[in-house]
């Protein structure tokens, strides 16, 4: 028998690996995090994410910013037609 996984409304999803949508949001965001961070990172890369629907799409994203070093932020992209990005880094 086979066991479905079942989707719950509102809450989260696996984590999984980064799409093209989670790269984009990534380099979107890269200059603002560095202003609020007060640094410059060579390496910005996304690993992992987890997504939630709620006035919008919440993303948690873990971001490669050195050999072993992440960061964790969490991203709301709000709704069309406003549009747009708020972010904060989430403590390790």
């Amino acid at each position: 028998r086979e066991l479905k996984k079942i989707m719950m409304c509102g809450a989260p999803t696996e984590e999984r690996d980064p799409t093209d949508r989670i790269r984009q949001i990534v380099a979107e965001l890269k200059p603002e995090v560095e202003k609020a961070q007060n640094t410059t990172y060579t390496v910005f890369d996304p690993l992992k994410f987890t997504s939630q629907v709620v006035a919008g799409i919440m993303y948690r994203i873990k971001v490669k910013i050195g050999e072993e070093e992440c960061l964790h932020l969490q991203v709301f992209e709000k709704p069309q037609p406003e549009g747009g990005y708020n972010f904060k880094i989430l403590p390790k």
